[in-house]
């Protein structure tokens, strides 16, 4: 090798190792790895770089995403229920956007859409059936308040709005943890028997994240040790004899009202309907949702009146809501 060419090559090798340098010293990389999160699954997913275009089959998944502020990614959605407080005033045109999962997910439809990710609910077969198509996909199913936060969190990594999660996680958690202070110390007998009436009357909820719900509020579901994590258990009326709940509480979507409960004979020697003690949960403060930890608070107010006799639910609802319409102005 010629003397002016060493002197070349070692220029430009001195050259490359400044530049590495450099890069480095500004906290910069040449690499682009993806982004991943694990979903319930316990599945790594490497995020997009670029992630514009997103379909969720799960409505609380579309119901995240529009908290954050990230309502112009949404391109299609599985099923939207009426009434969505988040979704009807803060992008309600998700209501116009393609359904395409009424009675099972259109495959072919789905590939016409072109998305950049799927997130959807804990259906492993549907999950397989996406990726199979080469489209990758994120399965959710928050069992607990704790996997609630950490799955506003991944969505807010896979649409690039973390700074936007992570302010809905802290205003939730801050909420959450002066309600932890005081009835974390609550003794067995000072926590109220509640029973959850989820669709029908003699359908509930155990195991999972109805039964976190009402201990953080200061209760205790007299069915929790009952059936799969999340899943509906259908009871006997000679199960709820045997809890004689202190408290019954009604899920949100049910057509049942307390009123029905009241009426119905069946009912009249439960302690929860003697004492006038049945309550419907406020629409969208329930299991799984954005709003979930106004659920806790609501309910920690028919659990533990006196302790949260000053807890303004509302006032705090309000101040959330104002902290997602930040997210759009």
């Amino acid at each position: 090798m010629k003397g002016s060419q060493r002197n070349t090559r070692i220029r430009n090798l001195l050259m490359i190792l400044v530049l590495s340098l450099i890069v480095a010293g500004c906290g910069l990389s040449f690499s682009s790895s993806p982004k991943t999160v694990v979903d319930y699954f316990g599945r790594e997913i490497a995020v997009p770089e670029k992630v514009e275009r997103i379909f969720s089959t799960y409505y609380v998944q579309a119901e995240y995403l529009c908290a954050m502020g990230a309502r112009d990614k949404i391109i299609g959605v599985g099923r939207i229920y009426a009434n969505d407080y988040i979704i009807e005033n803060f992008c309600p045109e998700v209501y116009d956007l393609p359904q395409i999962a009424q009675g099972g997910l259109n495959l072919e439809s789905l590939v016409e859409m072109q998305p950049d990710i799927v997130l959807t609910s804990n259906n492993m077969e549907q999950i397989e059936s996406i990726e199979n198509l080469g489209i990758p996909v994120f399965g959710s199913f928050p069992d607990s308040t704790e996997l609630i936060f950490q799955q506003i969190m991944d969505t807010g990594v896979i649409t690039g709005y973390e700074k936007q999660a992570r302010q809905i996680v802290d205003f939730q958690q801050d909420l959450l943890d002066k309600v932890d202070a005081v009835v974390g110390d609550l003794s067995e007998d000072q926590r109220p028997g509640v029973y959850y009436l989820r669709d029908e009357a003699l359908q509930t909820q155990g195991k999972g994240v109805m039964s976190d719900i009402i201990a953080r509020a200061g209760g205790r579901n007299v069915a929790e040790q009952l059936g799969e994590s999340g899943e509906p258990v259908m009871v006997s009326m000679e199960n709820i004899y045997d809890w004689n709940p202190d408290i019954i509480i009604i899920r949100d979507r049910s057509a049942l009202t307390p009123q029905d409960v009241y009426n119905d004979p069946l009912w009249a020697g439960i302690n929860a309907v003697k004492n006038q003690q049945v309550y419907q949960e406020h629409y969208g403060w329930t299991e799984f949702r954005t709003e979930t930890i106004f659920g806790i608070l609501e309910k920690a107010k028919w659990f533990q009146p006196d302790l949260f006799a000053s807890l303004d639910v509302d006032a705090e609802y309000q101040s959330f809501l104002e902290l997602i319409q930040s997210f759009y102005e």
